[in-house]
């Protein structure tokens, strides 16, 4: 059976809150790039930049580390960067921080292209990995969700709620 963890309408409020928070904390500065991580990032990304009071440059960059199951697989980068970021700052948003991996790398590679400042925004952090990100909208324990743009073996992305299932079913 799937159970609600989250309803749209309080995704939507924390996003509200997210972006007022972010727009205030860039709200003078100049050539801030917000980069999408694909894929499960998709929905909570349209929804944080159409709400933020601010003059931004998008891009987007596919990053896998769970390929089509459950237990990751190693970071897989399948997309780039393609214009200079030099001096520039980067955020980087995602869908969920679980290790912290997909960011750490991430950042890496930017700091090492150049940027003058990386953050991290994610919708969800799991306890362990809530230090790990700069910005994050809800906090939650290790059940396995979908919707609002996750997915659960490449499918069920399009739910407007965030939802798990009551019983493990890998």
């Amino acid at each position: 059976m799937e159970l609600t963890l989250l309803s749209s309408e309080e995704i939507q409020l924390r996003i509200d809150l997210l972006a007022k928070e972010l727009s205030k904390k860039f709200k003078n500065k100049s050539d801030v790039v917000f980069v999408c991580v694909l894929r499960g990032a998709f929905m909570f990304y349209t929804d944080l930049v159409r709400k933020l009071d601010l003059d931004i440059e998008t891009e987007f960059i596919q990053v896998s580390s769970y390929a089509n199951g459950t237990i990751t697989q190693g970071l897989s980068i399948s997309s780039t960067f393609n214009k200079s970021i030099k001096d520039k700052i980067i955020v980087l948003v995602d869908d969920i921080v679980d290790s912290g991996n997909t960011f750490k790398k991430l950042e890496e590679i930017y700091f090492n292209l150049g940027a003058e400042e990386v953050y991290t925004v994610a919708l969800i952090s799991r306890p362990a990995s809530s230090q790990l990100v700069d910005y994050y909208g809800f906090q939650i324990n290790d059940e396995w969700i979908f919707g609002y743009g996750l997915d659960w073996k490449g499918k069920r992305r399009t739910i407007e709620d965030i939802k798990y299932f009551e019983h493990n079913i890998d």
